[in-house]
């Protein structure tokens, strides 16, 4: 199955995983129209602004408004509704910063280290279908010739999405938070569920497994139950990997999302990464350069662009041109990856089964390039901070292209379109 290889949408920007997203945002606050009715609105505040919880009852009680989130640890500020002159008056306040329009998410459619310990492959595992674990080398075979897969990472792995299914028995999730609409804070769209299945589902005989099999998920739920989010969302999301990143061990953050770059986003990300967590982003699906969306053109993140099975750019894929966005960027598979998701799923997943099937998109190959830097990271040749990280993960996938005579890793290059050597998990 493609999942959106032509779909173009008439307005906005599709995101990685699916994902519409309206192009109304604006960096600035244009004059009140003659019906000023309430929107969303993320206000950032300066360093000396004081608690951002007290400053921000201060600042909307006497305008009526309605405070969403409040933000502390990716930045200091808090999203609200409020109407355009509301917005304007909270902005006129000297400990603000700055104030961007919140934007609105659509679903389009539905150092060196010892050898990390593998295991055997459990009966049941779906392997001739998952074709990127062999060319990622995540699974490979042994002496004797039995495949073997890598034992969980012993770092954990934020995954910023729709939530993700913690019942599942192939997945070792714990809730994070929901930064939603949505008062469930588990996935029934099954996008998120997919993309945790990606990193880290078991070696228990469940059909799909991860490229870290067994790896602690940590759910964070930034699009609702319809699939859709905004701007507020996606940073309270980040706002609470930062904070959590210490005591619960999250060293990599996954996010299969995509949009238009905004300062107050670029903060966050910025935070999050200065607390010790690899991002990893889809590049989005295009083909368009992504230097201008967010996160993927950030450079503090690993951007990942997709390749197919005979290692060739996925044709849909964005890509790197800017040397800037190339020192971040690599490439994972992401055509025809083999899932499973939840039985009902807004993903018209049930080509193999109830929730199993095949699908394409960069929201796909990011989540096994977050498995692979969970790996590094255990094995203890991932040190330093995560830019460090990031650019140790590169030269891994650079080296397997020329230590393997350019046979699995395919070109980085398609004319002056950059996509990243192809990800490698086999040094661990």
């Amino acid at each position: 199955m493609t999942f959106l290889t032509h779909m173009r949408p008439r307005s906005g920007v599709l995101l990685a995983g699916g994902v519409l997203l309206a192009s109304a945002m604006a960096g600035t606050i244009g004059p009140a129209r003659a019906a000023d009715s309430a929107t969303g609105w993320v206000v950032v505040l300066k360093d000396s602004a004081g608690d951002p919880g007290k400053v921000s009852t201060e600042q909307t009680q006497p305008l009526a408004a309605r405070v969403r989130h409040v933000y502390r640890s990716a930045l200091r500020g808090y999203s609200v509704t409020a109407t355009t002159a509301g917005a304007e008056a909270i902005r006129a306040d000297p400990r603000v910063a700055f104030v961007e329009r919140d934007r609105v998410v659509h679903a389009a459619d539905a150092g060196s280290g010892a050898q990390l310990p593998r295991q055997p492959i459990a009966l049941g595992e779906d392997l001739h279908r998952e074709w990127h674990l062999y060319r990622t080398e995540a699974v490979r075979a042994a002496a004797g010739g039995a495949p073997s897969t890598y034992r969980a990472a012993t770092v954990g792995v934020a995954v910023l999405d729709s939530g993700v299914d913690v019942n599942s028995s192939e997945l070792d999730a714990s809730f994070g938070t929901n930064c939603s609409d949505s008062t469930n804070p588990l996935d029934v769209v099954g996008h998120g569920t997919a993309v945790a299945g990606l990193i880290g589902a078991r070696n228990n005989g469940g059909a799909v497994l991860g490229v870290a099999p067994g790896t602690r998920i940590w759910p964070v739920k930034v699009l609702g139950d319809n699939n859709s989010g905004s701007l507020a969302s996606i940073i309270c999301g980040i706002d609470w990997v930062t904070a959590n990143a210490q005591a619960k061990n999250i060293r990599v953050a996954n996010m299969s999302l995509q949009g238009e770059a905004t300062e107050a986003e670029h903060q966050a990300i910025r935070a999050m990464t200065d607390a010790g967590v690899v991002t990893t982003a889809s590049a989005g699906n295009g083909p368009f350069d992504f230097s201008a969306q967010a996160p993927a053109g950030f450079p503090e993140v690993l951007t990942v662009t997709a390749k197919e099975i005979y290692n060739r750019p996925w044709r849909n894929s964005a890509f790197a041109v800017r040397d800037e966005n190339i020192r971040h960027t690599i490439s994972a598979p992401g055509v025809d990856i083999y899932i499973k998701t939840l039985a009902s799923n807004a993903l018209d997943c049930n080509e193999f089964g109830p929730g199993l099937c095949t699908i394409s998109g960069t929201s796909f190959s990011s989540p096994i390039a977050a498995g692979v830097v969970a790996l590094c990271i255990s094995s203890g040749q991932c040190t330093g901070s995560p830019a460090d990280i990031i650019q140790t993960v590169r030269h891994h996938a650079r080296d397997h292209y020329l230590e393997t005579g350019r046979r699995f890793g395919g070109s980085p290059r398609l004319g002056d379109k950059y996509y990243g050597h192809l990800v490698w998990a086999g040094r661990y």
